[in-house]
């Protein structure tokens, strides 16, 4: 009896997930021309105030991959156009990814940090989720690869590349690549072209 009630209640709790779910798509995302959000994508988008625009943009062209995560209760996502999400990706508000940017599978970006009370008691709980919110800024032209961390507060500037598998603390310069965790400066100024072989035989 126990377990029944249990799994009625998981069950009452999807019908609820389901509905946020369609009122997001429906009524809560921007979305331009051609854009493309995968059916299993899950979108924690908060619902826009009255003086609020839209808390979730996706550009034009952009394609949201299949089971990621797009949360905006702490801030606003701005993704840009022809920006590709790749498979099990993870992000969290607020956060901005400029045009023609792209991450591979599995790549947590977030500009909220939960905080621990140094205690037993593990994270705070208070009526604002006890989180810091630092804003991720992600320019144009960027490909962040698998696995990789982008965490609050930092901005990574155009045509940028991430190693897969890299942790990035701080702010990366345009035009530069970094990896490693923490991430490091790879090179700097770099021409793409030039590059390519080198970055994916060391990094991918």
């Amino acid at each position: 009896m126990h377990n029944l009630k249990l799994t009625l209640r998981d069950l009452l709790k999807e019908i609820f997930r389901f509905k946020t779910q369609l009122s997001a798509r429906l009524f809560y995302i921007q979305r331009g021309h051609k854009s493309s959000v995968s059916l299993s994508t899950r979108l924690d988008i908060k619902k826009p105030d009255k003086n609020e625009k839209f808390i979730c943009s996706i550009g034009d062209e952009a394609f949201i991959e299949s089971r990621v995560v797009l949360n905006s209760w702490h801030g606003n996502l701005e993704i840009g156009s022809n920006v590709g999400i790749g498979i099990g990706s993870v992000i969290i508000g607020p956060v901005s990814i400029g045009d023609n940017s792209r991450t591979g599978q599995n790549v947590f970006i977030s500009g909220e940090n939960r905080i621990h009370s140094g205690t037993a008691a593990g994270v705070i709980e208070s009526t604002d989720g006890g989180v810091s919110i630092k804003p991720v800024t992600i320019g144009k032209g960027v490909w962040i690869g698998t696995n990789a961390s982008i965490l609050p507060g930092v901005t990574i500037g155009d045509a940028c590349i991430i190693g897969a598998g890299s942790v990035v603390t701080k702010d990366i310069a345009s035009n530069s690549i970094a990896a490693g965790n923490p991430a490091k400066l790879i090179r700097k100024n770099y021409e793409q072209k030039q590059n390519t072989e080198y970055f994916q035989q060391k990094f991918l």
